[in-house]
């Protein structure tokens, strides 16, 4: 009987401290003063754990994974880094008018507005009649670095997709360089989707939520594209990598096609593929409207031409365009190792989905991709 008493005034004494541990603990605030941005990323974190039934942009598989965050991959060869020295210039002077490197070739002159100066640009959608706005580069390239400055469409955005990436001319085929920004209902993160399409085929999406809200500033996204190795930058930090590995494995790599850089805001009308927010749960109300993306920067364009877009002509002399001598994009064949640094933090801490944790099995590119996180 003693024994009995002596064991329930120990547990006992153990739940006292452990709710008292528990008490101070929430009620403990160190960082009172980053009120916005902590509610921000409490939206965020609300949110990790409904990845698994988030889908590809085709809709066509669910993520198996619970937590994203401990779906490791499995032991596999990793890429080597880059000299440490190595790093993109930066563009001091990419603040031009749009109209040096783009064109406008939207159907309707309330879907785009530049400022008088040129540089700044708005992209809409209005109403259910105007649903799209677009501006592509004039040129076709083959390798090099693109970038742009965003601030997204606020508040209630749900199915809308703003874009920036770089396409090849024939769609069925195409190969293609993504970023896509998945709108959402108001108070829940804006959805940064990357991919990158061979020869027609995708299926390799990466799901992101940011640590900021995008639509409340200008922020940099970026693409380093060469003969090695694609790289997606977020404020000139590596979110993701795809290595040029075609010749020890059976995946293509995007190296003959000439891509065009374009930047659009569009929704997709038809309720059956309408797949941007919340898995196609959530549709665009245009109640809302206007939709409105902000575009500048547009002095980011540094890459290969080898033809015009418009009119279509013959893209010639590709071969000079994988010359290091000639073009600095193609100087880096691996991350340094800053670069991978940020790219673990950020797979760690900010993608929500990656088409290398499907529960049947990740593709065979990606454990040269993700470096073991």
């Amino acid at each position: 009987m003693e024994s009995l008493i002596l064991f329930r005034r120990s547990a006992f004494r153990e739940l006292f401290f452990k709710l008292l541990f528990l008490a101070l603990a929430c009620n403990y605030a160190p960082f009172p003063a980053i009120v916005v941005d902590a509610h921000y990323l409490r939206r965020i974190d609300h949110r990790l754990d409904r990845t698994r039934e988030r889908l590809d942009d085709n809709g066509l598989w669910h993520y198996g994974c619970a937590d994203p965050f401990k779906c490791k991959m499995g032991p596999g060869p990793a890429p080597a880094t880059a000299p440490s020295t190595f790093e993109p210039p930066s563009f001091e002077g990419d603040m031009v008018p749009w109209y040096i490197h783009y064109m406008n070739v939207s159907n309707n002159y309330e879907s785009m507005a530049a400022s008088p100066d040129g540089l700044h640009v708005n992209l809409s959608i209005t109403n259910d009649h105007i649903v799209s706005g677009r501006m592509y580069s004039k040129s076709m390239f083959l390798f090099g670095y693109f970038s742009m400055k965003m601030k997204l469409v606020p508040n209630e955005s749900a199915g809308v997709i703003s874009t920036f990436y770089l396409i090849s001319s024939d769609f069925d085929t195409r190969d293609e360089i993504d970023f896509e920004f998945l709108g959402n209902t108001t108070g829940n993160p804006i959805t940064l989707q990357t991919n990158v399409y061979m020869d027609g085929a995708g299926f390799r999406a990466q799901q992101h939520y940011l640590p900021f809200d995008p639509a409340a500033n200008f922020h940099k996204y970026s693409v380093l594209w060469n003969q090695h190795l694609i790289i997606w930058f977020v404020d000139d930090k590596v979110i993701r990598v795809f290595h040029n590995k075609s010749n020890e494995i059976a995946t293509h790599y995007p190296m003959s096609k000439p891509m065009q850089v374009q930047a659009t805001i569009w929704t997709e009308l038809n309720p059956t593929n309408d797949w941007a927010t919340q898995g196609g749960r959530v549709h665009i109300d245009f109640a809302y409207a206007p939709f409105v993306a902000q575009y500048e920067g547009f002095g980011g364009v540094d890459g290969c031409p080898v033809c015009a877009a418009t009119p279509p002509t013959a893209c010639e002399n590709l071969s000079v365009c994988s010359d290091a001598s000639k073009y600095w994009f193609q100087q880096q064949e691996y991350l340094t190792e800053e670069q991978v640094n940020q790219l673990k933090d950020h797979r760690q801490n900010h993608v929500i989905s990656d088409y290398c944790r499907r529960s049947e099995g990740a593709p065979e590119e990606c454990p040269y991709n993700s470096f073991g996180t």
